[in-house]
């Protein structure tokens, strides 16, 4: 099956309105023009192509730098819960089910489901 390609839209391209009168299509227009213009003679040069790398680099890092600082202000701003400093009581028999687990399980065997045997004596 032979598709066609889905129809670009040409207002988000230009940025106007479809209700735009033909004087404002025409100022998108060449203002887009304008754009594409110094786009292009920007990194067709190579000393300007250059420049224009490092300051996306430099706006990249700052931008970076800004939300890290942000979150960094978030954390110092809210205070550790006390469930992240303090495991609070039965901790230890949790951690030795969980070894207890981890070395071989309880004596009793149970199944490839993880049922306990009293399961099938009801």
């Amino acid at each position: 099956m032979d598709q066609k390609p889905p129809t670009p839209d040409y207002y988000a391209l230009l940025g106007v309105k479809p209700s735009a009168s033909p004087d404002e299509l025409r100022r998108a227009a060449q203002l887009r023009l304008k754009e594409l213009k110094l786009a292009y003679l920007t990194l067709a040069d190579p000393t300007r192509r250059q420049q224009h790398d490092n300051a996306l680099d430099q706006a990249r890092v700052a931008s970076m730098k800004a939300r890290l600082a942000e979150r960094e202000a978030r954390q110092r701003e809210t205070p550790p819960t006390p469930a992240a400093t303090d495991p609070g009581p039965g901790w230890l028999a949790r951690l030795q089910r969980w070894w207890r687990r981890r070395q071989g399980g309880s004596p009793v065997r149970r199944d490839r489901q993880g049922r306990h045997p009293a399961f099938y004596r009801r």
